[in-house]
Order: structure tokens, then C-alpha cells, then sequence
């Protein structure tokens, strides 16, 4: 229960945030009141799990009900000396917040209902008492928050404080006509982005296209510089930018058609999607990428194979399962190990500048166990030819 009344008071908060911001300042304080008494409540009931049934049991019966009060009619003040205690000045700072939030609108005080009260002027002719009793802020505050609103609006649009913001959101479709928006997942702590298409009511048919995001932004980030004529700053472009350059990106099955302002003629990029080890990349060629594509654990990979191959030369490894022990790997294992040392260098080279197949990862290489010796086999199996 103390878990559910925090998650309350929370939620009353941000309710006050937004009242507060469309200007009403008196109607912000009930609920943050409210909100202030739900978090107290919580407190107490998780210092004392017992009053968790107190709590719950309040409108049983009338009996219930007095409990109840006993128990939490002083909630506010109860835990203000309880946080006292523990945190000098905190209580005191809680029962003056619990006190203004009364002062200013929780009650109809003087405090409350004449605080936003102006006095118009008086008519002589006129018999009565003439007053504005004005919710709102003056006309230069509420100018001032509409501004920040927004502005928030527009830092929103943009993706401004992202963390991995979607670069290319509203301009990518899919090829049967599609809006593709962002969306992730997360898989043993690691988020994956993806762009995912809507669902079309009258093509309900139709499957759902997921776009691996880094793959596709990287992709587009190098056209941009390229066909759109702009350059920024830093390793990615602004979305203000992007939104600025590029008026449409139409995902096909073969294909990444990119629409540019002022340009009749889209750019057109060869790439499919492929399945790679449980996840959906973009297989396009290297150049058309604007960062390298490095996969850590395939380069550790093709480190342990020119390891391998080190230790069998070893004086003190006269055997294939001594030169495994000495690597602490089976020996049918280090065998796979030693046929990847020998893998072309360009194809070495390829992998360690992450300019290798989107197919071509850790487990796709190592279980591979028909190696061709030859350079040319090689690079026709593993997609460089």
C-alpha cells in the first residue's frame, strides 16, 4: 500500500504541475495538497505495515472509519517529526509546504480568495462595491508560460535532450505508404530502436515492418552530406536540420528511396532487411554507411583465432588439447579457432573497420565449419565477393 499511495502522490503532483501551468494558480493547491497527505500516508504505512489494513479497511464501517482517522488524521504532522529526526530542517520545510498549500487554495482562506482579487475603480453613480476576482495569471505571466510551453513543444519535436534521439521520425515510410514511428525494446539491459509502422484500419493485412534505427540513420546521415548539400557540427545532424533537408524516406523491400526539398529526383540506396541473430539489420553496402558498423564481439573472435594460432607455435604446446588448455577452450572449439586465423586479410581488415555484411556476425563466423582455404571461397561464402 505505501508503494500505491507514493505512486498517488506522484501522480496529484505532476496533476498540480499542469494545472499550475495553464495559469489557474489557485486550483493547483487542493491537489497538491492532496498530494502532499498521499505521500505522508505512504510513509507512515511503510514505517508501520500494519496500518496498511487500517488504511484500507476505512469505509467498512463507521468504527473503521474512526480508526482510520485516529490513525491518519495527524499524517502530515506525525511524519514531519519523523523526518525531523532524521533530516534537520525537512520536517519544518514539510508542515510550512502543507501549511501554504492551505493558506493559498486548499481552503477558501483570505490568503486564498484574495490574493488574486483586484479592486476596479469606483463609479460615483454606481451604488456597489465594484471587485475582479480574476483564476489566471496577468496577461505578461501567462504570455511567459505560453512561451516556455512552446518552446518545450518545439524541444520535444526536435528530440533536444534525448538521450538516442529518433533523428529521422515523421519522414520515414514504409513501401506500402506507412508512417514508420519510433520504438524500442529492451533485451537483457540493451535497448534496441527500431522505426515501426502503423497499423492501417482498411489494410489490416498488411505486416508490420520494423527498421532497425541505427542501421537506417547511419544510412541516411551519409546521404544527407552527401546529395543535401549541408554539414553540422559534431558526429550527427540536428533533427531541426534533418527536418530542414529531407521531405520524405520510403523503406522498400530492395531498396531506401530519400525524397530531399528542391530536388525532383529521389536518391535511391540498394539495401534489404536481414535477420542476424535474432535481430533485423540492413544489408546495404559499406559505403553507403556513414560510421563504421564495428562489432566488438566479432573482432574479439578473429583476436582469439590469431591467438589460437600463436599458441600452437608455442614450444611448450606439443599438442592441439595442450595449446586449448593453455587457452582454457575446448579442443574442438580451438579447431574453429584455427581456421578463422587464416581468413583473407582483406576480409580481417574488413571485419576490424566494421565494414563487414550485415549477416556476417560472431555466431554466423564461428560456426561456420567449411571454411574454404582459398581467399576467393572465402570471401564468395562469407558475402565480400
Amino acid at each position: 500500500m505505501a508503494m500505491v499511495l507514493s505512486m498517488n502522490a506522484y501522480m496529484l503532483f505532476l496533476a498540480g504541475v499542469r494545472v499550475a501551468m495553464t495559469g489557474h494558480v489557485t486550483a493547483c493547491f487542493p491537489v497538491l495538497r492532496t498530494a502532499l497527505e498521499s505521500a505522508c500516508y505512504g510513509f507512515l504505512i511503510a514505517k508501520d505495515p500494519d496500518l496498511s489494513a487500517v488504511w484500507a479497511d476505512r469505509h467498512k464501517d463507521a468504527d473503521s472509519k474512526k480508526v482510520c482517522r485516529k490513525a491518519f488524521g495527524s499524517a502530515v504532522t506525525d511524519v514531519a517529526k519523523l523526518v525531523e529526526r532524521e533530516q534537520p530542517g525537512g520536517g519544518q520545510w514539510l508542515s510550512d509546504a502543507y501549511d501554504a498549500a492551505i493558506d493559498f487554495g486548499a481552503h477558501p482562506n483570505i490568503k486564498s480568495v484574495f490574493g488574486h482579487v483586484r479592486i476596479l475603480e469606483d463609479v460615483p453613480e454606481d451604488p456597489y462595491f465594484r471587485v475582479n476576482l480574476a483564476g489566471l495569471y496577468g496577461a505578461e505571466t501567462f504570455a511567459r508560460v505560453s512561451q516556455s510551453l512552446n518552446g518545450n513543444r518545439v524541444e520535444h519535436k526536435h528530440a533536444a535532450y534525448a538521450e538516442h534521439p529518433s533523428l529521422f521520425a515523421g519522414v520515414v515510410w514504409d513501401g506500402d505508404g506507412r508512417r514508420l514511428t519510433p520504438n524500442h525494446a529492451n533485451k537483457a539491459g540493451v535497448r534496441y530502436r527500431y522505426y515501426i509502422s502503423r497499423k492501417d484500419k482498411e489494410r489490416l493485412d498488411l505486416p508490420i515492418v520494423r527498421v532497425p534505427a541505427g542501421d537506417l540513420e547511419n544510412l541516411l546521415i551519409l546521404q544527407l552530406h552527401r546529395h543535401g548539400g549541408v554539414s553540422w557540427d559534431g558526429p550527427r545532424p540536428t533533427r531541426e536540420l534533418i527536418l530542414a533537408t529531407i521531405s520524405k524516406v520510403t523503406v522498400h523491400l530492395d531498396r531506401v528511396a530519400i525524397e530531399f526539398i528542391g530536388s525532383d529526383e529521389p536518391v535511391s540506396i540498394p539495401a534489404t532487411l536481414v535477420r542476424c541473430s535474432g535481430e533485423k539489420r540492413i544489408a546495404a553496402a559499406p559505403e553507403h554507411y556513414a560510421h563504421p558498423r564495428q562489432d566488438a564481439a566479432l573482432i574479439k573472435l578473429v583476436v582469439r583465432a590469431h591467438q589460437a594460432r600463436k599458441a600452437l607455435a608455442e614450444p611448450e604446446n606439443p599438442s592441439l588439447d595442450a595449446a586449448a588448455s593453455s587457452m582454457r577452450v575446448s579442443t574442438p572449439y580451438f579447431c574453429s579457432l584455427l581456421r578463422l586465423a587464416h581468413l583473407a586479410p582483406d576480409i580481417t581488415t574488413a571485419i576490424l573497420d566494421g565494414r563487414q555484411p550485415a549477416h556476417l556476425n560472431r555466431q554466423f563466423l564461428a560456426r561456420i565449419n567449411n571454411l574454404p582455404i582459398d581467399w576467393q571461397g572465402q570471401r564468395e561464402m562469407l558475402g565480400f565477393a
